[in-house]
């Protein structure tokens, strides 16, 4: 819906808000979305259903079904293809802070099922992701 805008805040909530008027669609947040900062959101072309990923690891997905899925790895940036049937992620951080943390690895996940499947995994850079887009 091109009427709507979503918004993600250092305090990992979601707002939906009218792109006509700049009104809070909802009495609140949408959503609270993860368990630390910063997120990072896409909005699916379906325009009901949308995606976030965080320090905390973890692929959340919004819809009828709020899939989440462990990442194991801290991620700020995330975008759906222009198809929706897949969501690709980009991980690390400014301070890596465990080992777990690789900066510059990518994954493309097909999201077109009911279980997530990593379909493309690559590490070009050795800094962080901070954006992407499809």
């Amino acid at each position: 819906d091109t009427r709507k805008i979503l918004i993600g805040t250092e305090g990992n909530e979601v707002w939906e808000l009218s792109s006509e008027d700049g009104s809070n669609i909802n009495d609140g947040p949408l959503v609270s979305a993860h368990t630390s900062s910063p997120m990072a959101i896409s909005a699916h072309p379906n325009g009901t259903t949308f995606a976030t990923v965080a320090d905390d690891g973890f692929l959340r997905v919004w819809n009828d079904e709020n899939t989440s899925l462990d990442l194991a790895m801290p991620s700020r940036a995330c975008a759906y293809s222009p198809d929706g049937r897949m969501l690709a992620v980009g991980f690390g951080k400014p301070i890596k802070d465990t080992a777990k943390t690789i900066n510059g690895k990518w994954v493309i996940i097909d999201v077109s099922g009911s279980s997530y499947c990593i379909i493309v995994e690559r590490r070009d850079s050795r800094k962080f992701i901070r954006e992407m887009k499809w």
